[in-house]
């Protein structure tokens, strides 16, 4: 997520010291009885929305959640919970406008992944978010087993004049070397 955002604001992270974070964070909450802790993008692309610099935008939020929740909630349990999605889906309108774009560059790059990403989102469209994740998680399931099952492999050789090693039947200039043969395995472990 911290690349998302880099992008998006021009900034850099140090990705060992959010590491190092997340790690302290889930070994902390180990010792309460709490949650493990995530990121959420949906929130954190609305706090770079309304402008937040810090995480200190969270502690007023939090605090805004409270009274909302403790004064104002008997006035908004009528609210259809389409305003709510609305108000989501508004929030991530940046995710959803790269969306294409990363769909084609997910088609070009694994369309076994694509085909999941698919039929996770119209389960989760036509069902619900709980069967949409069972849809998913069984269809991943059974892409990696029919991957297991039928395995491609190559036989790579050395690029005549290069350092690389390619497949042996896609590249006519590659020469064996003595004595070694190079075998790679295309499939899921």
């Amino acid at each position: 997520m911290c690349k998302v955002f880099n992008r998006k604001l021009g900034s850099k992270t140090d990705n060992n010291q959010e590491l190092y974070a997340m790690g302290i964070m889930a070994s902390l909450s180990s010792f309460f009885n709490t949650y493990p802790i995530s990121s959420s993008l949906g929130r954190s692309m609305l706090n770079v929305e309304c402008g937040a610099k810090t995480q200190l935008s969270s502690l007023f939020t939090a605090a805004l959640l409270l009274i909302v929740i403790l004064f104002l909630g008997p006035l908004l349990s009528t609210l259809p919970m389409c305003i709510l999605a609305v108000i989501i889906i508004y929030s991530m309108k940046g995710v959803f406008q790269k969306m294409p774009h990363e769909l084609a560059q997910l088609w070009t790059v694994a369309k076994i992944d694509f085909m999941i990403w698919i039929v996770t989102f119209v389960a989760t469209v036509i069902l619900n978010v709980m069967s949409g994740l069972a849809v998913a998680v069984v269809f991943a399931l059974l892409t990696t087993i029919f991957r297991i099952q039928w395995p491609r492999w190559r036989m790579l050789s050395q690029l005549t004049g290069t350092e690389e090693y390619r497949d042996i039947g896609r590249y006519g200039r590659t020469t064996e070397v003595e004595g070694i043969k190079i075998f790679r395995f295309d499939a899921p472990l």
